[in-house]
């Protein structure tokens, strides 16, 4: 019986870890002692990233499209949207990181377009409001010659998500004040396709993700690929820069 009851204890205290690693109480326990984000936000793959990205850099042609964002970024085929693309893509980024690393490419000064994609992550890290000043950080680090889109933070389908600050309010938020902000500027822009990826509830519907509520399959793909290259021929055939 005390094999029985001590395998019992390790197989809870196990699940027990699993669940905890999953949801936010990590990183909120963090947060309340004053733990420096950057330490544990700006992973070892994230700078391992960024060394190929400096690398491909001086390589990008002028007038190039650049796609920067997270791992649902990463992931997306940029050539199908437009010829003359770089992906700038990193898994688990957030507007911290983006704001960070994108002084280092210098391609950015001779961009035609750059696209923004960014901000679920953030919200493992610090509230909506912060990540909006963000957002217009990362706008005036950009030569105002240069064309902005923010693509808006997608939807989650909160039924497979534990981290609490991770829901479809705090996205929804995050969209109204960045368009906000985004007509503040000549040079910037926002697409929103969240409407069409939700289902009745306004979650990210099951047809458009990989089974996690948050990636999205090809089907969801489809729809930000077909919307962001709508959205960018409507930018060049209108622009006046």
């Amino acid at each position: 019986m005390r094999k029985i009851f001590l395998t019992y204890l390790v197989l809870v205290h196990s699940l027990l870890l699993i669940v905890l690693a999953k949801s936010d109480f990590v990183d909120r326990v963090k947060m309340k002692f004053g733990i420096n984000h950057s330490s544990y936000e700006f992973t070892k793959f994230y700078h391992e990233m960024i060394s190929y990205h400096e690398r491909m850099d001086g390589n990008i042609p002028k007038n190039s499209t650049i796609f920067i964002g997270d791992s649902i970024t990463q992931s997306l085929a940029v050539s199908a949207i437009k010829t003359n693309s770089v992906n700038f893509g990193i898994g688990s980024d957030t507007s911290l990181g983006v704001l960070e690393r994108i002084k280092k490419y210098q391609s950015i000064n001779t961009a035609n377009i750059i696209v923004v994609a960014i901000g679920i992550n953030d919200l493992k890290f610090r509230e909506p409001d912060e990540v909006l000043v963000n957002y217009i950080k990362i706008i005036k680090s950009i030569p105002i010659t240069t064309k902005i889109i923010f693509s808006s933070v997608l939807p989650v389908n909160e039924n497979f998500l534990l981290n609490s600050n991770i829901n479809n309010k705090n996205i929804s938020y995050l969209n109204l004040k960045l368009e906000g902000i985004c007509s503040l500027y000549s040079n910037v822009y926002f697409l929103n396709v969240s409407k069409l990826l939700t289902d009745k509830f306004l979650n990210l519907s099951n047809t458009y993700h990989v089974g996690d509520g948050v990636h999205l399959n090809k089907e969801g793909y489809d729809i930000w690929i077909r919307s962001l290259n709508r959205k960018i021929n409507s930018i060049n055939t209108n622009s006046t820069y």
